[in-house]
């Protein structure tokens, strides 16, 4: 292949490369205030049930998104601060017991530390984009997403553990009515997963049309071997 065939195949490939992380386009913003759930996680033939508190606050230019689960070891905190226009993450701090780990994104690029568990770890490292929908607030930004049935939008998250980003989709299916504690609603069924088949966590997330908040969410999450969670909104 000549010079000119090369470099039309190298432009070729970082097109469909952008293409294939393109930034989803929100069609709301996230509503400030407090939701909660009751939370059930399985791992065989083992059961925890949890109380969990979800605080969406404005605080000028951003949302701050902090989630915290009552555990029996005690409560675990994560917190998420996202640009209020594009919903990208900017910012990520998860406490968990002794552990902190506190990251900010800024121009696809991560910087941070790991800390309360022996000697601080840095973290920095490249995504390659922006990081959408990979924190606390993950099924709160993809309810944001149109609603309509057939939508599909493919996006970046981070793995912190294995320094890797990964590509996730999700796809809104047809209308649904359904009951949960807190009532009735008329939802749309959103799959979320990984894109193109790869293995990893997948959930499905029955999302109110009226509020676009998210009222079930049932996920099987590899990572934690083969667990289920089960949430579902409360009054």
């Amino acid at each position: 292949m000549d010079y000119m065939g090369c470099l039309k195949a190298a432009l070729l490939l970082f097109l469909i490369s952008t293409i294939a992380y393109a930034q989803p386009k929100p069609a709301v913003g996230l509503t400030p205030g407090t939701y909660s759930y009751k939370v059930k996680l399985t791992l065989g033939a083992q059961n925890m049930e949890m109380a969990q508190t979800t605080t969406v606050k404005e605080d000028g230019a951003t949302f701050v998104v902090t989630q915290v689960a009552k555990t029996p070891q005690g409560d675990n905190t994560d917190t998420a601060v996202i640009d209020k226009v594009s919903l990208q993450l900017l910012k990520h701090t998860v406490k968990a017991g002794p552990m902190t780990i506190d990251v900010a994104i800024k121009d696809g690029k991560l910087s941070g530390k790991i800390s309360g568990m022996g000697p601080d770890r840095p973290i920095e490292a490249d995504a390659g984009g922006p990081i959408f929908a990979d924190a606390c607030d993950m099924f709160l930004t993809l309810a944001a997403l149109p609603l309509t049935d057939g939508y599909t939008a493919t996006y970046r998250n981070f793995d912190v553990a294995r320094m890797k980003a990964s590509k996730m989709q999700v796809t809104v299916g047809k209308p649904e009515t359904i009951t949960v504690a807190a009532g009735k609603f008329d939802t749309v069924k959103m799959e979320v997963g990984p894109a193109e088949g790869a293995a990893g966590n997948k959930a499905t997330v029955w999302v109110d049309t009226k509020t676009h908040k998210p009222v079930k969410i049932s996920q099987a999450v590899v990572t934690m071997g083969g667990a289920t969670i089960d949430s579902e909104l409360q009054p």
